[in-house]
Protein backbone atom coordinates (compact mmCIF):
# COMPACT_ATOMS: atom_id res chain seq x y z
CA UNK A 1 0.00 0.00 0.00
CA UNK A 2 1.18 3.44 -0.80
CA UNK A 3 -0.21 6.59 0.59
CA UNK A 4 -0.37 8.10 -2.67
CA UNK A 5 -2.12 5.01 -4.22
CA UNK A 6 -5.40 6.13 -5.81
CA UNK A 7 -7.92 3.54 -4.01
CA UNK A 8 -11.09 3.87 -3.30
CA UNK A 9 -11.85 3.52 0.67
CA UNK A 10 -12.93 0.00 1.52
CA UNK A 11 -13.85 -1.14 5.13
CA UNK A 12 -13.00 -4.96 4.12
CA UNK A 13 -9.27 -3.95 3.44
CA UNK A 14 -8.32 -3.85 6.84
CA UNK A 15 -9.39 -7.33 7.28
CA UNK A 16 -7.55 -8.83 4.32
CA UNK A 17 -4.17 -6.80 5.84
CA UNK A 18 -4.39 -8.50 9.27
CA UNK A 19 -5.60 -11.79 7.65
CA UNK A 20 -2.19 -11.25 5.66
CA UNK A 21 -0.23 -10.37 8.78
CA UNK A 22 -1.94 -13.55 10.59
CA UNK A 23 -0.74 -16.05 7.97
CA UNK A 24 2.69 -14.41 8.17
CA UNK A 25 3.58 -13.93 11.98
CA UNK A 26 2.46 -17.80 13.10
CA UNK A 27 4.06 -17.56 16.85
CA UNK A 28 6.53 -14.89 18.63
CA UNK A 29 6.16 -11.93 16.71
CA UNK A 30 6.04 -8.08 17.53
CA UNK A 31 2.44 -7.12 15.56
CA UNK A 32 2.18 -3.20 15.15
CA UNK A 33 -0.83 -2.73 13.42
CA UNK A 34 -1.32 1.75 12.61
CA UNK A 35 -4.56 2.50 11.47
CA UNK A 36 -7.26 4.57 11.81
CA UNK A 37 -8.92 1.41 11.92
CA UNK A 38 -11.77 2.43 9.24
CA UNK A 39 -13.91 -0.35 8.61
CA UNK A 40 -13.09 -2.18 12.05
CA UNK A 41 -15.95 -4.84 12.44
CA UNK A 42 -16.16 -8.11 14.25
CA UNK A 43 -13.91 -9.90 12.41
CA UNK A 44 -10.96 -7.06 12.73
CA UNK A 45 -11.55 -8.13 16.53
CA UNK A 46 -11.03 -11.71 15.59
CA UNK A 47 -8.38 -11.71 13.72
CA UNK A 48 -6.06 -9.06 16.45
CA UNK A 49 -7.46 -11.40 18.95
CA UNK A 50 -6.01 -14.81 17.12
CA UNK A 51 -2.93 -12.75 16.33
CA UNK A 52 -2.29 -12.08 19.73
CA UNK A 53 -2.60 -15.28 21.14
CA UNK A 54 0.80 -16.80 20.14
CA UNK A 55 2.46 -12.97 19.17
CA UNK A 56 2.57 -9.29 20.99
CA UNK A 57 -0.15 -7.73 19.21
CA UNK A 58 -0.32 -3.46 19.59
CA UNK A 59 -2.54 -1.17 18.17
CA UNK A 60 -1.96 2.26 16.97
CA UNK A 61 -4.98 4.25 16.91
CA UNK A 62 -4.53 6.99 14.38
CA UNK A 63 -7.13 9.63 15.12
CA UNK A 64 -8.81 13.18 13.50
CA UNK A 65 -8.90 15.65 16.12
CA UNK A 66 -11.27 17.35 14.95
CA UNK A 67 -13.41 14.27 15.00
CA UNK A 68 -13.24 15.31 18.87
CA UNK A 69 -13.04 18.73 18.72
CA UNK A 70 -15.58 19.93 16.33
CA UNK A 71 -13.89 23.26 14.61
CA UNK A 72 -16.46 26.83 15.71
CA UNK A 73 -18.03 26.79 12.49
CA UNK A 74 -21.83 26.96 11.20
CA UNK A 75 -21.29 24.76 8.62
CA UNK A 76 -18.63 21.71 8.00
CA UNK A 77 -17.85 20.05 4.69
CA UNK A 78 -16.78 16.30 5.24
CA UNK A 79 -15.86 14.03 2.05
CA UNK A 80 -14.80 10.21 1.66
CA UNK A 81 -12.30 11.69 -1.16
CA UNK A 82 -15.18 11.27 -3.78
CA UNK A 83 -18.70 12.14 -2.03
CA UNK A 84 -18.76 15.34 0.12
CA UNK A 85 -21.85 16.51 2.27
CA UNK A 86 -22.39 19.52 4.33
CA UNK A 87 -23.15 18.80 8.49
CA UNK A 88 -24.92 22.30 10.27
CA UNK A 89 -23.06 22.42 12.89
CA UNK A 90 -24.87 25.19 13.65
CA UNK A 91 -27.39 23.08 15.15
CA UNK A 92 -26.79 21.53 18.88
CA UNK A 93 -28.19 18.31 17.57
CA UNK A 94 -26.44 17.35 14.91
CA UNK A 95 -22.91 19.04 16.75
CA UNK A 96 -23.87 16.68 19.37
CA UNK A 97 -24.45 13.75 17.20
CA UNK A 98 -21.69 13.86 15.21
CA UNK A 99 -19.09 14.68 18.53
CA UNK A 100 -21.28 11.24 20.29
CA UNK A 101 -20.59 9.27 16.85
CA UNK A 102 -16.97 10.37 16.60
CA UNK A 103 -16.08 10.22 20.45
CA UNK A 104 -18.24 6.50 21.04
CA UNK A 105 -16.02 5.25 18.25
CA UNK A 106 -12.68 5.87 19.42
CA UNK A 107 -13.66 4.98 22.93
CA UNK A 108 -14.85 1.68 22.07
CA UNK A 109 -11.85 0.93 19.55
CA UNK A 110 -9.77 1.88 23.03
CA UNK A 111 -11.84 -0.95 24.82
CA UNK A 112 -10.06 -3.53 23.21
CA UNK A 113 -7.34 -3.64 25.12
CA UNK A 114 -9.30 -5.29 27.96
CA UNK A 115 -12.11 -6.78 25.43
CA UNK A 116 -10.18 -8.87 23.19
CA UNK A 117 -5.87 -8.09 25.13
CA UNK A 118 -4.45 -6.11 22.63
CA UNK A 119 -3.28 -2.44 23.53
CA UNK A 120 -4.47 0.32 21.48
CA UNK A 121 -2.92 3.51 22.01
CA UNK A 122 -4.21 6.53 20.35
CA UNK A 123 -2.22 9.06 18.08
CA UNK A 124 -3.51 12.63 16.89
CA UNK A 125 -3.20 12.91 13.32
CA UNK A 126 -2.99 16.98 14.75
CA UNK A 127 -0.20 16.78 16.92
CA UNK A 128 3.56 15.97 16.23
CA UNK A 129 4.28 12.04 16.37
CA UNK A 130 7.97 11.54 18.80
CA UNK A 131 6.46 13.51 22.00
CA UNK A 132 2.64 11.45 21.48
CA UNK A 133 4.44 8.33 21.39
CA UNK A 134 7.06 9.15 24.09
CA UNK A 135 3.97 10.24 26.58
CA UNK A 136 2.09 6.98 25.26
CA UNK A 137 5.36 5.20 26.43
CA UNK A 138 5.74 6.90 29.56
CA UNK A 139 9.04 8.30 28.26
CA UNK A 140 10.14 11.70 30.51
CA UNK A 141 11.98 14.06 28.46
CA UNK A 142 14.82 15.73 30.78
Amino acid sequence: MRADADVEPNGEMLNEALGSALRLAVHDHLVVVISDFFGADEKTKKILKQLAVHNDVLGVLVYDPSATNLPDSDDLVITDGRLQAQLSLGKESIRQSVESFTSGRIASLLAWREEIGVPMLPLSAGEEVVPQVQKLLGVRRG
